[in-house]
């Protein structure tokens, strides 16, 4: 399957394959940093809800301060 998506680059000059694998490179590591960055705020997403629920149930619970 693979050949299928590399044969639209047969015959292109060798300075346009240079350019068209940089450009691969650069989403290859555009990917990676999305990824990382997905997985960053799933963790803050995680914690805030933690901390949401933290409080929560400290004012139900009476709690006057809420301490950190």
């Amino acid at each position: 399957m693979s050949w299928a998506i590399e044969e639209w680059k047969d015959g292109l000059p060798e300075k346009a394959l240079q350019k068209i694998q940089e450009i691969e490179g650069q989403l290859d590591k555009l990917k990676k940093e999305r990824q990382q960055k997905r997985f960053q705020l799933d963790s803050l997403e995680a914690t805030l809800q933690k901390q949401r629920q933290k409080v929560s149930y400290l004012r139900s619970s009476g709690v006057a301060e809420v301490k950190q």
